[in-house]
């Protein structure tokens, strides 16, 4: 990973800043880096959207604003703000300090005030996000202390080296000049690339921790590769107290790849709601398995200024085996029994009640079954901090081991979706003649 690559991710959102969805209606905020030197060797690399033209983010136009409480994909935003809304009750509710990584435009500040929260960091790696943020974020907090009530401490911060570098809330490293909360904090990009190389720029593990950290919509840009997966899961684990909870939602690599092949047309689903489409070599592998998704009516179906961007965005696969073998090596236990928690045992599949990662189950009435899938495609996670002390902090991000048992299971479970090598590969072959015959029937 290098400048170019963050410097994409920041266009992308940049651009996005202040536009109609927002991350309180949809999938969440900027997220760190997805790698340009692998897009080259991607199948229809030509084909990716083209996020770097700098443009300008014009203000929500009254046509924007009504276009967010009408469009299409309204109840699949409702229904993933109520997830959000009782995730952040159940495992920050009260907390003292929460961490929110990927928090986009600050969406969620209405939900960290009914949760009780009294102080939330929030990251993100695009400036255009940042600000709008911390916009709304006025608004807000002159709104409820104008109805007598008490608004939470939030300050935003722009960093994007959450997949690349060690980072510390502290102030010691990775953070951007003017980013939430103070002058002192070294600016990222070419200087932090090159810092984790050096032993004396390398921060010691932050001393300031967070009850809790969550991560909506956004964790599965990480596995762009092993190294930044871990490098993120290691900066989680750092601002995490023991006992604390890392917590938030991602698509299921596993349903990804079921919807891609039930669509009949491998390596492309293309319904009205929903078009995804397999940008990965053979077999799917844990890290760096690179898909396109689209969902109607939001960020990620681009925008009428963006006319190269029907693509969708650009994603990674995440297999539960994978995530939950990587989080143990850097300190983070999954949680399978969520305690009760009705409301948001409703919102999610029971037959995932002993699992860390449990599905979403939407019921859109009226929409077509395409919203309903693209919803399906969804897991909430839940992870512990273990009170040992944090692993590789001081490491590069190439630096893995690669002879870890816990995460060489991962990947051999995660590689297939859980159904093995060859029974994955069987699967795509499948998909792929089932494709072509129906392509020849004069679809």
């Amino acid at each position: 990973m290098d400048d170019a690559a963050v410097d994409y991710t920041r266009s992308l959102y940049d651009r996005h800043a202040n536009k109609a969805d927002t991350k309180d209606e949809v999938r969440g905020g900027a997220v760190c880096v997805p790698c340009l030197r692998s897009l080259s060797v991607l199948p229809g690399a030509a084909r990716l959207p083209l996020f770097v033209l700098n443009l300008p983010s014009p203000l929500p136009s009254s046509k924007a604003l009504r276009a967010r409480k009408q469009g299409a994909a309204l109840p699949l935003k409702q229904y993933h703000n109520r997830i959000k809304r009782e995730l952040i009750t159940a495992f920050a509710g009260g907390a003292p300090r929460l961490l929110d990584l990927a928090c986009g435009r600050g969406g969620d500040l209405h939900k960290w005030t009914a949760a009780g929260v009294e102080y939330v960091r929030g990251v993100d790696l695009s400036p255009g996000e940042i600000e709008e943020a911390r916009r709304r974020y006025g608004e807000t907090r002159a709104e409820i202390e104008g109805r007598g009530g008490v608004a939470p401490v939030v300050e935003f911060e722009v960093v994007a080296t959450l997949g690349t570098a060690p980072w510390s809330a502290d102030g010691t490293l990775g953070g951007e000049q003017g980013g939430g909360g103070g002058a002192d904090r070294a600016a990222s990009g070419a200087a932090a690339e090159a810092a984790p190389s050096s032993a004396t720029t390398t921060p010691p593990p932050p001393t300031h921790l967070f009850d809790a950290v969550s991560c909506m919509f956004a964790a599965h840009y990480f596995f762009s590769s092993e190294a930044a997966a871990r490098r993120f899961l290691t900066n989680v684990a750092a601002h995490l107290r023991p006992g604390g909870f890392f917590f938030g939602t991602v698509p299921s690599g596993r349903k990804v790849q079921a919807a891609i092949r039930a669509g009949g047309a491998w390596p492309v689903l293309d319904s009205p709601a929903l078009r995804l489409e397999a940008r990965w070599r053979g077999e799917a592998t844990p890290f760096g398995a690179a898909y396109t998704c689209a969902i109607k009516d939001t960020v990620t179906a681009g925008h009428e200024t963006d006319p190269d961007s029907a693509a969708g965005s650009l994603e990674y696969l995440v297999f539960a085996s994978a995530f939950t073998g990587l989080a143990r090596l850097c300190g983070l236990e999954p949680v399978t029994t969520w305690g009760h928690h009705p409301r948001l045992e409703a919102l999610l599949d029971p037959a995932d009640e002993q699992a860390a990662f449990k599905a979403f189950v939407p019921s859109f009435p009226g929409a077509h079954p395409s919203l309903e899938r693209a919803s399906e495609l969804f897991v909430a996670f839940c992870f512990r901090r273990t009170g040992e002390a944090v692993q590789g902090w001081d490491r590069v991000p190439g630096q893995v081991d690669e002879q870890a048992p816990a995460l060489k299971r991962g990947v051999e479970e995660g590689g297939g979706g859980g159904g093995g090598a060859k029974k994955a590969r069987r699967e795509e072959e499948g998909g792929k003649a089932e494709g072509e015959k129906e392509k020849a029937g004069g679809e």
